[in-house]
């Protein structure tokens, strides 16, 4: 059911709960936002994954890859091999729009030294996106993608931000990488969908706990709540933790407050609205929550 403004948000916004662990900050390992004069992600091929100015999160590029004409084919963008030996809980960020249907294939990938390809877990996905332990993303993935019609352009509002805890995967690794991938399916015609958009691919660590303000929404530092406290579970806390959500609708929000004193561990957290306005959030509580 819904719950709006007054309601969630009066009930969590004046959460100021006393709560014992450590979050020091996350920090930024390596990132690459397309818009320098070289680019060090890779494609498969000349063409494969183009810079692309008509939509970004960071001015002037991002990356684009296009449906392939041909069944079975797929497209990769490679990261360079990052030394990540220093860091056990490592975190890989981005950006994108995915105007694929869902009937190509669309994953992620990471490589450590003495080891082959292999798609990263769907448990390490701290995502909002739908359905994406069975399916990927696609244009399905949010209801603003459009995915009943495959000709629809995209537009800036459809960014949204994606993270994975990789620790299990490449933490303490000193050769790891990443790679994303697009396939065609069997499905003629699906190659009119405008394809997949890439920006501000982050590579982030933390060896300490988190603490201060944090944003939620489609460009805040978490796509979702279940997103920012796994990252607190993750990491720890080492402050006061403020998270502010910006206006907009929020599907599937119901929060577990049982362990939270553990989690905090005697530091502040305060759930509120980035506009200071309650009535901007509409937090979406699945069934049987009330």
């Amino acid at each position: 059911m819904f719950r709006t403004s007054s309601q969630l948000l009066s009930i969590l916004a004046g959460m100021i709960l006393s709560l014992t662990t450590g979050f020091a900050q996350y920090t930024q390992f390596a990132v690459e936002n397309f818009d320098g004069g070289t680019v060090s992600y890779t494609p498969s091929s000349g063409t494969a994954w183009v810079a692309n100015n008509s939509f970004y999160t960071s001015y002037p590029n991002s990356y684009r890859a296009a449906v392939p004409s041909t069944a079975g084919t797929t497209v990769y963008l490679e990261s360079p091999t990052y030394n990540l030996s220093a860091y056990s809980n490592v975190f890989l960020r981005f950006k994108h729009i995915c105007k694929v249907s869902p009937l190509d294939t669309v994953w992620i990938e990471y490589k450590i030294a003495g080891q082959g390809w292999l798609p990263i877990a769907n448990s390490a996905y701290l995502g909002s996106a739908a359905n994406y332990s069975t399916g990927g993303f696609s244009a399905a993935s949010y209801r603003i993608w459009q995915a009943s019609d495959s000709t629809v352009v995209p537009q800036q509002s459809w960014w949204q931000t994606e993270s994975f805890d990789v620790s299990l995967q490449v933490g303490s690794n000193n050769a790891a990488q990443f790679r994303f991938a697009l396939k065609k399916g069997a499905t003629a015609g699906t190659n009119a969908s405008y394809g997949w958009l890439l920006d501000d691919i982050e590579i982030l660590h933390c060896n300490g706990g988190l603490s201060g303000r944090f944003t939620i929404g489609t460009t805040g530092d978490f796509s979702s709540i279940s997103m920012a406290f796994n990252r607190l579970s993750t990491c720890g806390v080492s402050g006061n933790i403020t998270l502010a959500f910006q206006s907009g609708t929020y599907p599937n929000s119901n929060i577990d407050l049982t362990n939270i004193s553990t989690l905090m561990g005697g530091y502040k957290l305060t759930i509120t609205s980035d506009a200071n306005n309650a009535d901007s959030v509409i937090l979406q509580l699945t069934s049987g929550n009330g």
